[in-house]
């Protein structure tokens, strides 16, 4: 019979290695730094709101009054504050004793910048904190890519743009936008069979008796492996009848709980408890 684990209580569990997230208790310097801790909050709910998502850059956007580090008492930027467990700049439990000024320029650059983020409306106070540990412990060189990984990148671009590009007196439109380059790129569904479905065959056999979706419903199922991973990853998606609009949600849901279920009973076989 497998025993119960050792672990810590939900409410104390931390960041390890910047890699595992749960629950955690708030940090006593937030009760002494509210001043530091709200204004933080309140650029999470609301940077998005002047974000510069308008690529021209056209529009007068009005500054935010709850960006204003004043408005909290923060007015002096040459200021040192512990941001531990407030700002997720630093890895957890480190001495990250750092100017106003320091702290508030790359913050202002994720959460006011080209990308508008927008997620403390979230109801789970795990998924935001997810969301805010993601975001401002990124450094740029996560983004550095080998030449290996450039080269695939480029292909699958270019990939893409073949129904483009191919005859430029025709061309095909699908609609969601671009599942066509998702389907025959990504997912590797044959080009043949999409060309079938266009000219008004059927995606089923037509031995099985059953008649076929739009052409915006097609769908694959396949395993995608990636360069430097151990095990490939399957990718399904799942069949949506036009007439059942919403009908794929609880599957998917259904499907998901069900391999996380199977699983957990591996796990558990293994003896390992401490999930």
């Amino acid at each position: 019979m497998a025993t119960k684990s050792q672990s810590t209580t939900p409410l104390s569990r931390l960041f390890r290695l910047g890699l595992d997230f749960g629950f955690r208790s708030n940090p006593a310097r937030r009760a002494s730094q509210f001043d530091r801790s709200k204004f933080h909050r309140c650029r999470n709910r609301g940077g998005h709101r002047v974000a510069l998502i308008e690529s021209l850059d056209l529009l007068q956007r009005k500054e935010v009054a709850a960006l204003d580090p004043a408005r909290y008492g923060l007015a002096d930027p040459t200021q040192k504050y512990d941001i531990n467990g407030i700002v997720w700049t630093h890895p957890v439990g480190s001495h990250a004793n750092v100017r106003e000024d320091t702290s508030t320029r790359p913050l202002r650059a994720i959460y006011v910048g080209r990308i508008a983020y927008e997620y403390m409306h979230s109801p789970s106070k795990t998924e935001r904190l997810w969301f805010s540990h993601l975001l401002e412990s990124d450094t740029p060189d996560v983004h550095e890519r080998r030449l290996g990984e450039k080269s695939r990148i480029h292909a699958l671009l270019a990939r893409s743009e073949t129904f483009d590009y191919r005859n430029r007196e025709h061309h095909i439109r699908h609609a969601p936008p671009r599942q066509i380059e998702l389907l025959t790129g990504l997912l590797k569904y044959s080009p043949a069979a999409l060309f079938h479905k266009i000219k008004g065959g059927s995606e089923v056999p037509e031995g099985l008796g059953a008649a076929g979706d739009v052409i915006s419903h097609l769908v694959a199922s396949t395993s995608l492996q990636d360069d430097g991973a151990s095990k490939p990853v399957k990718v399904t998606l799942l069949p949506n009848p036009s007439h059942l609009a919403e009908a794929v949600n609880p599957v998917a849901l259904g499907k998901t709980h069900a391999k996380q279920f199977s699983l957990l009973k591996a796990l558990l076989r293994e003896g390992e408890t401490d999930l």
